[in-house]
């Protein structure tokens, strides 16, 4: 079975890891973050050519470049925020293994967090409501020692959120129990089935 990883997040496989399951996030859930920023953004825009629009038909006298420029700074950054969106979304990657969840995110450059199994307490879907119609969502790591004021992990964009979480659930009670896969003539688990792009 092939898996969806990024050449990254292959490298830091270790020798004695199996992968049961990875994923990468499905784009539409990342850009629906960017959505309200995105309108403010375009509805300044607008109101600002429509206005400079106006003062050029009345014949007034046309407003500087660089006033202009600096007076649509909310648009331009808008478009800004959502270019960073698509570049941090080229750059992440999730995977299950035998040992640990491990997941790539980053924007300049490439980060990479590992969150062994046996500080996993338990998993949870969370989705809002334009996520839960495109049967999107996140799945959170909810760990055995959470920190104060500290949100837990999450895997965002996460395409049938429901029955990933269900696979993953399964797996997590096997993988952190005394009878794990090293111990001899322990069944070892089986790779969860990947979700389709």
């Amino acid at each position: 079975m092939s898996y969806d990883l990024t050449p990254d997040l292959q490298k830091k496989l270790l020798s004695t890891e199996t992968i049961l399951w990875s994923d990468r996030p499905a784009p539409l859930s990342y850009l629906i973050t960017g959505i309200p920023v995105l309108s403010i953004g375009l509805c300044w825009g607008v109101s600002t050519v429509t206005t400079l629009l106006q003062i050029r038909q009345h014949e007034a006298p046309s407003l500087p470049a660089p006033f202009v420029f600096v007076y649509l700074l909310p648009f331009w950054l808008s478009l800004a925020n959502t270019l960073r969106i698509l570049l941090v979304l080229r750059r992440v990657s999730y995977a299950l293994t035998n040992q640990r969840f491990l997941i790539q995110t980053g924007f300049w450059g490439t980060q990479f967090q590992s969150i062994s199994l046996t500080e996993i307490e338990s998993l949870r879907v969370a989705s809002n409501p334009v996520e839960k119609f495109f049967d999107l969502g996140s799945i959170e790591l909810l760990q055995r020692t959470p920190q104060a004021n500290v949100e837990p992990e999450r895997l965002r964009g996460i395409r049938s959120p429901a029955a990933v979480h269900r696979h993953l659930e399964k797996s997590l009670p096997r993988l952190v129990s005394p009878q794990s896969s090293d111990t001899p003539g322990s069944p070892a688990p089986k790779p969860l089935p990947q979700t389709s792009p």
